[in-house]
């Protein structure tokens, strides 16, 4: 098929991509808030949780976007 045949709604395709960025932004929030909830206190126990769990919500957050778009695109 060539390039070009197959009309695209923009508008739908605006919704998507603003949809798949909050879902990063809401990710890359959440580990921001929890980096810095728990590197606040100055106790080693909390600072080898966050070096696990913040880039564990952040991998998620990319995971669940990519999910989402190729969902939406089979629509």
């Amino acid at each position: 098929m060539a390039l070009g045949t197959r009309p695209v709604d923009t508008a739908w395709l605006a919704r998507e991509a603003v949809r798949i960025a909050a879902i990063l932004l809401a990710a890359f929030f959440l580990a921001s808030v929890l980096a810095w909830l728990l590197g606040a206190p100055d106790v080693g126990a909390f600072d080898a949780l966050a070096d696990v769990l913040v880039p564990t919500v952040r991998y998620t957050g990319i995971v669940t976007a990519v999910l989402y778009a190729l969902d939406r695109s089979r629509r």
